[in-house]
């Protein structure tokens, strides 16, 4: 079979399996196959007797076989109204059905293939959706005759998205009233309401027109496929992406592959993205299958959609501006996902970093004010030896510090995007050009230092910078348990407790017990930590499993590092401006305490001998007397040398005591 005649018959077959609409349409549409396979042999006999090129004889067949079909679509669906008993509106359905197969057919100039696909995808939907709609309302909006244009298109639209037009909006069965059909309350649309809401409204005296939608029908697949968590994608992510769309339309428009007028429209709809619109167009959910498929093709289809409005004034106009054959260019999600997730986590660790810097202030700043008020040192829970309060709170600092540091290793490792991997980091659908400056520019726009990596592939196949990255953060999580379980019993009491310190009294601590306090900002920081180290198991088990070139379980990743991320921030910030800054000591019990203590005889062995404050202490702990009494009534030292000897804060400060 001649390649132009078996290219021809493909195109035939998949168009007729796309538009056909339900089983009980099988036998015409064989039917309709034969016509148009006799058709096509004729048409192409025709024009190669004409000498016609075969381009030409491609976009002819073509051309004819969507007429065919839209012909042959058209009756189909009027004989189906008049066996439901609908009266169909055949002058102005014919002029719309023949208003969409131009717009289809006009997709057939572009200079690539399957365009036909796409052209009769869109007819064929439409089709295929007023059939469904028909057979379940069993009624046309009564005021169809009335709409203009528009109005009748986005009618269409609304059977197009699989949402009954009864179930698109629930303001009060508005819709419903308008269009004299009974509306379903209990049901949900998964997507927003479509333009011809805001026309009906306008035409019915309503005053506040519904907003644009941009997102298009896989956003509207993956809305659907994905109630998972009830959260949507960060925002802060959807920017990062939008900054990679502008890198990517502004590398591909330099080698010359994307025209300039529509890469400047991309361009400019992602920097409206960039500066915080269309912030409810982004409406998949954080954790998704696929590999962040339906999130990559969410930011296509809304930039290609304000970008053809921004060129044409028609939203979502694919013949102009398509997600992916423009907006997509030279990229895949293996490529784009990733390196949004890298933005990103590197964004929101310099604001963690900057937290933890306010939180090591408060600390530093308790340390000095305490930095010569002893206070029972414990281990085990039992006491050792007196120690400043000042240290302790100078150790909390140093471990942050520690942890400040860490994060600013991992920051470095995350700068590294495998950004022109496309599909499995081989660089498939990519010029070289692209892949050598599409890393500097999306480093300049983003004004985040990214670089490529070393091994595109590898960097495809591996998340060990995002792992390591959130183990950072559980050690991190870590020690802020720590800090906050210390603080939590020194703050024990107030009079059954340690008492050593008074925590801010941020609310009441009970509904029952009149005056009780608690220590919440401590406590919310141990959940905080409890939920980081939840979050690392589930960021390992993504890191084992992904399999061969790719990583499919990243979503998930991205969700738990970016929440981890930025409850720290949230916590550190709280911590220090809520509990650390208004922290005060309690002089008189951390005093008392210190001078109770029977690990002050550590001070004694110089003197008297390991076994000698031994039976010291034990003898204090039996008769219940401080070991100031045993020791002097023992004859073991004078009251002068066991003052000398016995004082808490010349201990806290080190050293051998003489």
């Amino acid at each position: 079979m001649k390649p132009t005649r078996a290219l021809v018959i493909t195109l035939v077959s998949m168009l007729l399996l796309a538009l056909s609409p339900a089983a009980d349409a099988r036998r015409a549409s064989r039917s309709l196959d034969r016509d148009i396979r006799r058709a096509v042999r004729l048409t192409v006999r025709m024009l190669k007797r004409r000498g016609r090129s075969s381009n030409e004889i491609r976009g002819a067949v073509q051309a004819m076989v969507l007429r065919r079909i839209a012909h042959h679509r058209l009756r189909s669906e009027q004989t189906a109204m008049r066996r439901a008993g609908v009266t169909a509106p055949t002058k102005e359905l014919k002029a719309f059905v023949d208003r969409e197969m131009n717009a289809a057919l006009s997709s057939l100039q572009r200079p690539h293939g399957w365009d036909a696909m796409s052209g009769g995808r869109r007819f064929g939907v439409f089709v295929k959706a007023l059939r469904a709609g028909f057979a379940k309302q069993r009624t046309f909006p009564s005021n169809f005759k009335n709409l203009d244009n528009t109005a009748k298109a986005e009618v269409a639209r609304g059977f197009a998205a699989h949402a009954p037009i009864d179930k698109v909006v629930t303001e009060q069965g508005r819709w419903s009233r308008l269009l004299g059909v009974k509306a379903d309350t209990s049901a949900k649309s998964a997507r927003q309401p479509t333009g011809v809401e805001q026309l009906l409204a306008v035409k019915a005296g309503g005053s506040k027109p519904t907003p644009k939608r941009y997102y298009g029908d896989e956003t509207i697949k993956a809305a659907k496929n994905f109630r998972i968590t009830g959260k949507k994608v960060p925002f802060d992510m959807i920017r990062a992406y939008a900054d990679i769309k502008a890198a990517a339309a502004i590398a591909n428009m330099r080698t010359g592959r994307l025209d300039k007028t529509i890469g400047g429209a991309i361009v400019k709809a992602a920097r409206e993205i960039r500066a915080g619109k269309f912030k409810d167009q982004f409406i998949t959910d954080a954790i998704q299958g696929g590999a962040g498929t339906s999130v990559n093709m969410n930011v296509n289809e809304v930039i290609a959609a304000r970008a053809s409005e921004l060129l044409t004034g028609r939203v979502g106009d694919t013949s102009v501006v398509h997600p992916i054959d423009h907006v997509n260019m030279a990229q895949s999600t293996n490529d784009t996902f990733p390196t949004a997730i890298r933005l990103t986590a590197y964004r929101r660790l310099g604001k963690l970093l900057a937290s933890y810097e306010l939180l090591i202030k408060e600390l530093d700043g308790k340390a000095k004010a305490y930095a010569e008020l002893p206070k029972p040192g414990r281990t085990h829970l039992q006491d050792a030896v007196p120690i400043m309060l000042g240290r302790e709170f100078k150790a909390y600092a140093a471990v942050l510090k520690r942890d400040k540091r860490d994060i600013k290793r991992v920051m470095k490792d995350l700068l590294s995007v495998n950004m022109g991997a496309t599909a499995v980091g081989t660089q498939l659908n990519a010029q070289p050009a692209y892949v050598k400056n599409v890393t500097k520019i999306l480093a300049h726009i983003s004004r985040v230092p990214v670089r490529k990596a070393k091994d595109l592939v590898d960097a495809t196949q591996n998340v060990d910078a995002l792992t390591r990255a959130h183990a950072t953060l559980k050690v991190s999580s870590t020690n802020l348990i720590k800090v906050a379980n210390d603080l939590r019993m020194m703050n024990s009491g107030p009079r059954a407790g340690y008492a050593e310190i008074q925590l801010p009294a941020t609310q009441k601590g009970s509904s029952i017990m009149p005056g009780k306090v608690n220590p919440v900002i401590a406590e919310v920081v141990n959940q905080i930590g409890y939920q980081v180290q939840g979050n690392d198991i589930t960021v390992n088990l993504v890191g084992q499993n992904g399999q061969f070139e790719l990583n499919q379980m990243e979503p998930v990743l991205a969700h738990n590092l970016l929440q981890s991320i930025k409850i720290l921030d949230a916590g550190a910030r709280t911590f220090a401006t809520r509990a650390i800054r208004g922290l005060k000591a309690n002089d008189k019990n951390c005093l008392a305490g210190a001078k109770q203590m029977l690990g002050l005889a550590t001070a004694l062995t110089p003197k008297l001998g390991y076994d000698v404050a031994a039976t010291i202490a034990k003898t204090a702990l039996k008769q219940n007397k401080t070991l100031h009494q045993v020791a002097v009534e023992g004859g073991h030292l004078t009251a002068a040398e066991a003052t000398r000897l016995l004082d808490p804060a010349r201990m806290a400060r080190g050293g051998v005591l003489k």
